[in-house]
């Protein structure tokens, strides 16, 4: 049971959106921030079960759940958050997490853009070898000859 309840948790985790469908059909309270902080003392304890290993998982769990509880109760706004973000994909959080901080840090962005442009200035050779070879195999992958 508790390789399927951990592997329940690591599949939720992942905020990938075939598996989030599939889990809010059949684990609905996995959305809800208490019952999922909850879920996370019931497998906690069933860990204490599983020799010294387990002990000491059971304890990560039970710590992981009162830190849930103690975001949930300091920081209300938290449920509503993650049932707002709950059923996005992961890629897509990310992504607005990156274009947030790309927006919010215009000097770090134009210094990676300064130093990607000078990286391919002083290797132009690999530069030029590596697009030869990707539209070559574009073009190979997409029925096309090469010329």
């Amino acid at each position: 049971y508790i390789m399927s309840l951990a592997t329940l948790i690591c599949c939720f985790e992942t905020h990938l959106k075939v598996v989030s469908m599939s889990i809010s059909e059949n684990f609905g309270f996995m959305y809800n921030a208490k019952a999922r902080a909850s879920f996370f003392i019931f497998i906690g304890l069933l860990c204490f079960s599983q020799g010294i290993l387990g002990k000491v998982a059971g304890i990560a769990m039970l710590v992981n759940a009162g830190f849930s509880f103690y975001v949930i109760f300091k920081h209300p706004e938290y449920e509503d958050i993650h049932r707002k973000y709950g059923m996005v994909d992961g890629r897509e959080i990310l992504q607005r997490q990156g274009v947030n901080w790309a927006q919010n840090n215009p000097e770090a962005v134009q210094g990676a853009v300064r130093g990607g442009t000078e990286w391919a200035v002083n290797n132009h050779q690999f530069v030029s070898e590596t697009i030869q070879n990707n539209a070559s195999s574009s073009n190979e992958n997409s029925g096309l000859l090469s010329v």
